[in-house]
């Protein structure tokens, strides 16, 4: 489940084409419901990580992305 939760979120994020940081970087506005979608399913996670070491690195790659991008976005 842990898999098809991450993939979501990366759904979520980036590989849709109304993905939230995809409408972000076009101008398209904050789209609250897909705020409210990621909410959830990090919340999701947050429950099955709790007792983890650690994360998958699938999961990882997409929280580096959204820095890195956040950080390209300032600069």
């Amino acid at each position: 489940m842990e898999k098809d939760l991450v993939k979501y979120l990366g759904d979520l994020l980036l590989h849709q084409d109304d993905g939230l940081l995809i409408k972000l970087r076009m101008g398209d506005g904050l789209d609250k419901s897909k705020v409210d979608e990621i909410s959830t399913v990090l919340s999701q996670l947050a429950i099955e990580w709790e007792n983890d070491d650690k994360i998958s690195k699938e999961a990882v790659d997409y929280f580096l992305a959204d820095s890195q991008e956040v950080a390209q976005i300032k600069d």
